[in-house]
């Protein structure tokens, strides 16, 4: 999800749009970032929408920072199954035996994705921090994670594995703005970050380096990877970056729910100037199945 902003600042798309950005995170997990930016450590944050609810749920109340911008359009949640597996669609994912820990984020929320598809709850097999339920050896059937996190799983499974799309017609992840911050560089930066975006969409291989040199652990290959497919969930058809308020009544009940937050109206999550209604003939594409070998 940032290498287009490191992209932006290596190739000067951030200047040309008038904005002076540093990149300067992330420097705390999950909710702690919302935080962050609402209490004026920084402008702007890229970050999850359940983190926000999150982080308002703990604070009380209003956070003074929301949402000016959706990246992932749909939820990029997916099964990873072997690549024999008979397991083909998300239908065949009910009661089936899924590593996880208990309680999580990630096992709640595809309890709860089942659920909402009329299915049966999965079997969890417990993470030990030692010895983790194997899908080469057959003690787990599914792991469940990001759909870019396919690198990871390969070779944390080390067998070659399939990625089945399962999450749901949700947002995920956005650009969330400091109610002190004017709307017109709130707007220029929304356009510099879909400017950000299309020219990834153009040229993925921009910014590798860079991104590359602030997290040495990531390797360039994964990079490229991980943005091949965080790109389906990026775009739907040609467009980006659009916040729908239908979608974002559908996020909040799901994660009320799913999560148990509870569910504030729209303004109190997302700047409202900033919402845009999708015409249906932009929700025509659907994720698609990945296969990785060894």
């Amino acid at each position: 999800m940032h290498l287009p902003l490191f992209a932006a600042e290596a190739s000067g798309l951030f200047a040309e749009h008038g904005l002076d950005v540093e990149l300067v995170g992330p420097l705390g997990r999950g909710p702690e970032n919302v935080v962050r930016s609402a209490k004026g450590g920084a402008d702007f944050a890229l970050t999850s929408a359940y983190y926000h609810l999150a982080a308002r749920q703990q604070l009380g109340g209003d956070l003074g920072a929301r949402f000016v911008a959706v990246v992932h359009q749909r939820s990029p949640l997916a099964a990873f199954v072997p690549l024999d597996s008979p397991l083909e669609h998300p239908t065949d994912l009910g009661g089936v035996r899924v590593a996880g820990s208990t309680p999580g984020w990630f096992q709640s929320e595809y309890q709860g994705r089942l659920v909402e598809l009329g299915l049966e709850v999965a079997v969890v097999v417990p993470e030990g921090n030692a010895d983790r339920p194997s899908l080469a050896r057959g003690e787990v059937d599914v792991i469940f994670s990001w759909a870019e996190a396919i690198p990871l799983i390969r070779r944390s499974a080390g067998i070659p594995v399939r990625s089945i799309p399962f999450g749901g017609e949700v947002y995920a992840t956005g650009l969330v703005a400091a109610d002190d911050v004017a709307p017109a560089v709130v707007a220029r930066m929304v356009e510099a970050l879909r400017a950000a975006f299309e020219q990834q969409r153009r040229q993925p291989g921009l910014g590798i380096a860079e991104l590359c040199a602030r997290f040495p652990a990531v390797g360039r290959d994964r990079v490229r990877e991980e943005w091949a497919i965080l790109n389906t969930h990026v775009f739907i058809g040609d467009k980006c970056l659009t916040m729908d308020p239908d979608r974002w009544v559908a996020t909040i009940e799901h994660a009320s729910r799913t999560h148990g937050f509870d569910t504030p109206p729209i303004p109190d999550v997302v700047r409202a100037d900033m919402l845009q209604a999708v015409p249906p003939s932009w929700r025509t594409a659907e994720p698609r199945c990945v296969e990785a070998t060894k």
